[in-house]
């Protein structure tokens, strides 16, 4: 009996010292970060509706006055109930005429996407929570800041916005709608058929179950920490109008990407290369990366039982 308690024992002790190293090499955080664009409109009397796909085609001037465009994060977390985040957030938009073929920004993306946040760098986002004061839980969504009209301006450093409130009008007549900036960036009147896309740059910071500050979507730059490398969560075209004009009738179809999924755990340059072969072992055999968590933890919890049950035994 005491050989079976002396094993149980052994087996006990170095699973929970893998446990611990695994938990500490690899630990478990975001396992899915999911990114979708929000359409609203409004009619004449205010009342606001959140449109699905099969209403995309009902949004039609005057029955829908404005249009506000938005974005909304879906959060999965594996391993921790819940985390701190801060976020970063642009718009483009995108129009070409389909009848004479001009194009230009009706929004533009504002500074440099790869030096996000960077020491003494313009940051590039028009729109962000930088200040960690949103915690979000497992499942979650989280509506981010919606589209609006924006630019760095020179003078203040600081950022200028038109249509503060993100609804963009729908009316030709009014300042700011599409066709007034038709008017003001090529001299014409709005007339015909125009196609608008919508891009988007979003980036998720978060802090993990070791307290450290982690990049869950967009350029992987933390403050003075690590060096940008690449655009992941960069989101091109994720929505597409199609906008006609006409004397006193505008109609517009809008045609969405299919939700942009990202799974945002990396732990490159972090472990060593046995974690990192581990993991793409398990990678290659579609297994999930708490594999090794929920493994060792039954091995250890079971060694520890039988080596109480055992020791009681003698």
């Amino acid at each position: 009996m005491e050989k079976k308690t002396g094993i149980a024992l052994a087996v006990a002790l170095i699973s929970t010292f893998l446990l611990i190293a695994i938990v500490i090499a690899v630990p478990i955080n975001f396992s899915n970060l999911t990114v979708t664009a929000t359409i609203k409109g409004m009619d004449a009397e205010g009342n606001i509706t959140t449109l699905a796909s099969g209403q995309f085609a009902t949004v039609s001037y005057p029955a829908i006055k404005k249009v506000q465009l938005g974005t909304t994060l879906t959060f999965t977390l594996v391993g921790m109930e819940s985390t701190k985040i801060a976020w970063w957030l642009n718009y483009r938009i995108w129009i070409r005429s389909l009848t004479s073929g001009k194009s230009g920004f009706y929004d533009d993306f504002e500074g440099d996407w790869t030096q996000d946040s960077a020491p003494g760098q313009v940051p590039w986002s028009a729109y962000w929570k930088d200040d960690f004061s949103t915690t979000v839980t497992n499942g979650q969504s989280l509506d981010l800041e919606p589209c609006k009209k924006a630019w760095r301006t020179s003078a203040t450093g600081g950022w200028g916005y038109d249509l503060p409130d993100g609804w963009l009008p729908l009316d030709p007549t009014v300042k700011h709608s599409f066709a007034d900036w038709i008017k003001w960036a090529w001299g014409e009147t709005a007339s015909g058929d125009y196609e608008a896309k919508v891009s988007l740059r979003v980036k998720v910071n978060y802090f993990d179950n070791q307290n450290k500050e982690k990049n869950a979507i967009g350029p992987p730059y933390i403050r003075g920490v690590s060096t940008p490398t690449g655009a992941n969560g960069e989101l091109v075209d994720i929505l597409t109008f199609t906008v006609n004009y006409q004397p006193g009738t505008m109609s517009v179809t809008v045609t969405p990407k299919l939700n942009y999924s990202w799974v945002p755990l990396d732990v490159s340059g972090e472990s060593p290369d046995i974690i990192k072969n581990l993991l793409a072992g398990l990678a290659s055999v579609g297994l999930p990366i708490w594999t090794l968590h929920v493994l060792l933890g039954v091995i250890a919890a079971v060694s520890w039982i039988a080596t109480l049950y055992f020791h009681s035994k003698e």
